[in-house]
This record gives C-alpha cells, structure tokens and sequence, in this order.
C-alpha cells in the first residue's frame, strides 16, 4: 500500500472515530486528561502499525481494541493509587459545559451502577448505549455473535435494571 493511501485510511478513521474513542476511554478511566492521552496514543499506535505496511480490515473494530489495551495497561499502571471511589467522584473542570451528558449528576449515577456489572455486561452496554456501536461492530470487536452481544446486553440492562430499581423506590417515595 502506498504512503498516500496509508494516510487517506488512517485520517478517515481518525476523522470518524476520534470522538468515540475518546468517549469510550473516559468512561472507562473516568479522567478526561488521561482518556485524552490514551486516545491520542491509540491513534499513534495505529499510525505506526500502518506505517509499517500492516494493513486494517476494521478500522473501527482496531481502534476499539488498541484502545482497550491501553485502558488495561493504564488502569494497572494506577491502580494501586486510585480507589473506586474517587473515580466516581469526578471535579467537573471549570471551562467543562455542564449541559454534556459525559458530566451531568444522572450520567455519573447511571454509570455508578453500570460499574457494579460483570465486566462483560459492562462493556457491550457502555459500547452500545454509551459509545452509539452497533451490535454487529460490537461483536467483530469482542470476537464473538452478534446473537451473543444481543444476549448480553439483554442481560446486562435486566440486572442493571435490578441494580436501580431500590434507589428509584426510594425517590418515588420523595415525591
């Protein structure tokens, strides 16, 4: 592949995904100048790879998965400094526009519970209602069906609907 068509891949990838992948990392770091970091690294690594002739056959689905990577590596990097609790407690940045759904109190609640789902349940729910990913991206992505992503997310939203039915109770209850 030549230079030109490297570059024209890689810039409609980083075009059409810079964002996602940017969301993606700070739901998971919950750190917007670490997700800012780990996004830009993602899209240098993927530079290097094609550079190096290594071609992509899912640009999305890559990004996604060097994205993870870095996420893991970073996460063990701090976490022994970090405890689960001041991930959730997020200091909005003074410039941040509160109107964001990425910092508003609902947002942050919502994900307070999707955090105590298993790990597979967490991902295909964050991938599909909080990164927009279809079903069918999910599953190139994880390596499994699209029946199986399906049976998943199905799954996760009844126990995260479980999760948050005694707090709904109890705001009912305010009323």
């Amino acid at each position: 592949m030549d230079e030109q068509t490297i570059e024209k891949l890689f810039l409609e990838g980083y075009e059409g995904y810079a964002d996602k992948i940017f969301r993606h990392c700070f739901f998971r770091l919950r750190d917007r100048e670490k997700a800012k970091e780990v996004s830009q690294e993602v899209f240098t690594k993927v530079w290097m790879y094609m550079r190096k002739g290594n071609e992509v056959e899912h640009m999305g689905a890559f990004l996604y998965k060097v994205a993870n990577n870095l996420i893991i590596d970073t996460v063990r990097a701090r976490r022994d400094t970090i405890s689960l609790d001041a991930m959730l407690d997020i200091e909005l940045e003074p410039q941040a526009d509160r109107k964001d759904p990425m910092f508003s109190a609902d947002a942050r609640r919502i994900l307070s519970f999707v955090d105590q789902l298993e790990e597979k349940y967490k991902e295909v729910i964050m991938m599909r209602y909080m990164e927009d990913m279809a079903v069918k991206d999910i599953a190139r992505m994880k390596g499994v069906s699209q029946v199986n992503v399906s049976v998943r997310i199905h799954r996760g939203l009844s126990k995260l609907k479980a999760l948050m039915e005694p707090t709904q109770d109890n705001m009912d209850g305010m009323e």
